[in-house]
């Protein structure tokens, strides 16, 4: 009977430290969050262009297979719509 009693009284103290919920992350809304995604798919997107424009250059020269322009353009081309997507969701996103 006395560790239940303790366990009420725990159970009370866990409650009343709850009802003020901390927000660690109060600037970080959709917005917010929709502009950082934007900015590393871009990032991704130029190192998927660069690459793109290596392949080509390497199939230019002889030295990388034909093959691997496929690879590299769909890598591009994903990135590519990614980036949109998330440019597009982050103009959506009405200020507050």
């Amino acid at each position: 009977m006395k560790r239940f009693a303790q366990g009420q009284k725990r159970w009370r103290i866990c409650r009343k430290n709850t009802a003020e919920p901390k927000i660690y992350t109060a600037f970080m809304n959709l917005k917010n969050a929709a502009m950082l995604a934007f900015l590393a798919t871009l990032f991704l997107s130029i190192l998927m262009a660069v690459d793109f424009l290596h392949t080509v250059l390497g199939i230019l020269d002889g030295v990388i297979p034909a093959v691997a322009i496929v690879r590299s353009l769909i890598c591009l081309l994903a990135s590519l719509g990614l980036t949109l997507f998330f440019y597009v969701f982050h103009k959506g996103q009405s200020p507050r």
